[in-house]
């Protein structure tokens, strides 16, 4: 499939799960000077023991919900967006260095085709990815949406559990969530 059918299919699912149809938000990191939208059902999640107002964290359920010793329910989500550290220059380095711990790659996407302008994305890649948690045969679904920009790299990285039937609504989400970065 050319990545044109991709991204053009990728849209048209997001169209059939209502990404469009949404609520959204915009969160402001003032120190990388970034703007992003996120879904407003979504909750803002606080690290109480290492809070950081810099790093949008949300969960697709309420964060007092949390299971114990495991962050996700089940059909829990989350979803994290961060920029990547000073030494790594290029998104293959970024997937590379991810792909040292012990994540199965599955899929690997670049979204060639997206609307560029000078303070979003210049260039989109998706790798989907799975991880045995602790080995325990509880599988979760890793998905970083990595954007280059004019000032570095950003991932927009949602994790989710195996077998969950909203996966293609949530990849929908990160994605639009990837689209709507701006540099400022």
């Amino acid at each position: 499939m050319t990545t044109l059918r991709k991204v053009f299919a990728t849209m048209v699912i997001m169209s059939a799960v209502g990404v469009h149809n949404i609520q959204w938000r915009e969160f402001v990191n003032t120190k990388s000077r970034y703007k992003i939208s996120y879904p407003a059902s979504w909750y803002l999640f606080t690290n109480q023991l290492a809070p950081n107002p810099e790093i949008l964290d949300i969960l697709n359920f309420p964060p007092d919900e949390r299971v114990q010793g495991v962050v996700l329910k089940p059909h829990g989500a989350e979803i994290t967006v961060s920029q990547a550290p000073t030494a790594i220059k290029t998104i293959d380095e970024w997937i590379n260095e991810a792909g040292s711990k012990s994540y199965v790659e599955v899929r690997r996407e670049e979204f060639s085709n997206i609307k560029r302008s000078t303070s979003g994305c210049v260039k989109v890649v998706r790798v989907t990815s799975e991880w045995d948690t602790e080995s325990s045969g509880q599988w979760q679904v890793i998905t970083d949406t990595y954007c280059l920009t004019g000032r570095g790299l950003y991932d927009v990285s949602l994790i989710n559990w195996k077998g969950d039937p909203n996966q293609s609504n949530l990849q929908g989400v990160a994605l639009k969530m990837t689209l709507s970065f701006k540099l400022y």
